[in-house]
């Protein structure tokens, strides 16, 4: 429907009842979606007109114009709400019909599979050769992107560059075999750069899956070019010999390399799990406004309060895949001289016995389940925590896996409500 600068409510009617359908905006295509159940058990009388089919409020469209286009049967689902970290979503099929790719001397085949890849079965974007030609050694397989396929805004990723989120980490899985007898496999991926130039992003790890990095200032220059089907977006090429390859594309996301933990992204708060012996806990994910912020937050919160609640812990948990920063990676800043993780966090706390004061304190578990205590949180404001580098990295195999708590609250005081909201957690 198009119509005039003005908003009108929209409404099914069956046996004398209003059903609300949703906001009909002025100047804007709309999209209204009608039960078709209801449609099914009143088609007789919708179809003699014995009854109203939808109707706008009549009050307030007088003197405008109303258009109808299409109106089709379709299947609908709510919506997940977009990563605001993910540039591109390779779990999508509908993502996987945006990409091509393309070889000049090589048939190719992509597109979407469900089968379980590296024993994980999330959906993934696929592409491989399905027919090596001469000169396929030397050439590259290249990626391009139609309009739509990136799912992240070009102001977006402008803001998170400007943030610190200066790469983009690209999940995959790679299976290759050589098809020459005696050769080596290695083949590595290309970032395009504005103009054509190339990054090399490095060779390919089999069998696993394992992340390359492409440099977030580089896809943001050339950004309007990669996500219009104006230049190929990355390239694969093989600088041994020719190789029959399959590479599985997951998730994509902008990362700041200093970062430990995001806990702005809601795929980190899955993996995230608190836990009490005494003590009901609730954690997630958080949207809503915190200390005058809302960047998106992970929280938890004690939800039953038990008996000797005042001398035990409540612990969190991370599964694979919650932090972001390698071993490596980490054991090089700590080299670099780099000795803390600053953890910044919101803290909000309520006494539960007359005349106690709260003092809630924070411990970073060792290897062996040691802990050291980071001190007492500061409540209802914006504050920081600091880490020790070197213990974490001590203990990173066990927090990284389940293997071992992460963190533990405890009150070193009384019985007390909280609520915890953790913000960024970066190498400082």
């Amino acid at each position: 429907m198009r119509i005039a600068d003005q908003t009108f409510t929209a409404y099914e009617k069956y046996d004398g009842s209003n059903v609300l359908l949703g906001n009909v905006k002025g100047k804007e295509w709309t999209t209204l979606r009608i039960d078709l159940q209801k449609v099914y058990d009143n088609y007789s009388r919708l179809n003699s007109k014995s009854i109203m089919f939808f109707w706008l409020d009549e009050a307030a469209t007088a003197g405008y114009n109303f258009y109808i286009d299409t109106m089709r049967v379709a299947r609908y689902e709510e919506p997940e709400a977009a990563n605001p970290f993910a540039v591109i979503n390779f779990n999508s099929a509908a993502t996987a019909d945006l990409c091509e790719t393309w070889h000049s001397s090589t048939q190719t085949e992509s597109g979407f599979t469900t089968e379980a890849v590296g024993g994980e079965s999330e959906g993934y974007f696929y592409y491989t050769p399905t027919a090596v030609g001469t000169g396929y050694n030397k050439e590259y397989i290249a990626l391009w992107l139609n309009e739509g396929a990136v799912a992240m805004s070009k102001e977006r990723a402008q803001a998170l560059l400007s943030a610190g989120y200066t790469q983009i980490a690209l999940r995959y899985y790679y299976t290759a075999t050589a098809l020459e007898e005696g050769a080596n496999v290695n083949l590595h991926i290309y970032q395009i750069k504005s103009g054509g130039e190339t990054i090399d992003l490095g060779a390919l790890q089999t069998d696993k899956w394992s992340y390359v990095y492409l440099d977030m200032a580089a896809f943001v220059e050339n950004y309007d070019a990669v996500s219009t089907y104006d230049s190929k977006f990355l390239q694969i090429a093989n600088v041994g010999c020719k190789v029959d390859f399959t590479v599985y594309f997951d998730t994509m996301k902008a990362e700041n390399p200093s970062s430990v933990i995001n806990f702005n992204d809601p795929d980190t708060a899955e993996l995230c799990e608190t836990w009490h012996s005494n003590t009901q806990t609730e954690s997630g994910f958080t949207t809503e406004a915190v200390g005058g912020e809302s960047n998106g937050y992970f929280y938890y919160t004690p939800t039953a309060v038990g008996t000797g609640y005042n001398k035990e812990y409540i612990a969190l948990w991370m599964y694979k895949g919650a932090i972001l920063m390698s071993k490596a990676h980490a054991q090089e800043l700590l080299d670099g001289g780099a000795t803390k993780i600053v953890l910044r966090y919101y803290y909000t706390a309520t006494a539960l016995e007359e005349s106690a004061d709260v003092n809630l304190h924070i411990y970073q578990i060792k290897s062996g389940g040691e802990t050291i205590d980071l001190g007492a949180l500061q409540t209802d404001q914006w504050a920081t925590l600091e880490l020790d580098l070197a213990a974490f990295i001590e203990n990173y195999d066990a927090i990284n896996t389940y293997g071992s708590k992460f963190l533990q609250i405890a009150n070193t005081g009384c019985k007390v409500d909280f609520t915890i909201c953790f913000d960024t957690m970066i190498v400082a």
